[in-house]
């Protein structure tokens, strides 16, 4: 039993590579590689990482591009959901030249991203979106409405949206260098201490209550909370 077990897990290892590399190398994007072309694509997320440093992440044809986009962009969530149009040249990212250091095309690859592309201007050619996109539009303007009311200084701004929805791409690389070195970089994470601690409010809440409504709620809760992070695999393990 134990080597057919472990023949069973050679034989889905081999599989699962088998299936990463037949979906990179048959992608479409493959046919816009290395020459400008004009692309529709359906915006998933938007990334601020600068003022004027956004990333795009899209769907063309049902394959994932990431865009790079170096532009000030207002109220940057809106586009969520959006269907834009943009000339561009698509390219795969480059492996790491050295090893031990961090692999960013390995990386995108674990998020079933096998190409990229920069921009230099798109335009919305349609605001029709599905309801789920609509809902996570909603929450994300709503959350970044919430910290700018503050007037919080940027480093302030990107440490609460670390901690409450596991968004680090705000925070300053000094900063997020400085939670490593002092092994504290897991509070930026959305794990089941975020989790517990709505739970702990839930319970607080309901108190003694019997009704079947307060863990639909609950549960309801938890969407909400998850649709707000963006469903980030350490929020996805907590919830589910």
């Amino acid at each position: 039993k134990f080597y057919a077990s472990l023949f069973a897990c050679f034989c889905l290892g081999c599989f699962l590579l088998y299936s990463v590399q037949f979906q990179e190398e048959n992608s479409i994007l493959n046919e816009y590689m290395g020459e400008e072309a004009e692309l529709t694509a359906v915006v998933t997320e938007v990334q601020k990482l600068e003022e004027e440093k956004f990333r795009l992440c899209c769907r063309v044809q049902g394959k994932k591009l990431l865009c790079s986009y170096y532009r000030p962009l207002d109220e940057h969530w809106r586009l969520i959901g959006c269907t834009i149009s943009f000339h561009a040249s698509v390219e795969k990212p480059a492996p790491a030249g050295n090893p031990r250091v961090f692999d960013y095309c390995l990386y995108l690859k674990t998020k079933k991203i096998y190409h990229t592309a920069v921009l230099d201007s798109f335009r919305v050619i349609s605001r029709d979106r599905t309801p789920f996109y609509r809902l996570q539009e909603r929450l994300v303007g709503g959350r970044e409405e919430m910290i700018r009311e503050m007037e919080l200084s940027d480093d302030v701004a990107g440490l609460i949206k670390g901690i409450l929805f596991g968004d680090t791409k705000s925070l300053s690389e000094e900063t997020y260098k400085a939670f490593r070195q002092n092994g504290t970089a897991h509070v930026l994470a959305v794990s089941g201490l975020h989790v517990g601690m709505l739970y702990g409010v839930y319970r607080k809440a309901a108190g003694k209550r019997k009704s079947a409504l307060c863990p639909i709620l609950f549960l309801g809760l938890l969407l909400l909370y998850g649709t707000a992070t963006l469903w980030s695999v350490s929020v996805t393990r907590a919830i589910f």
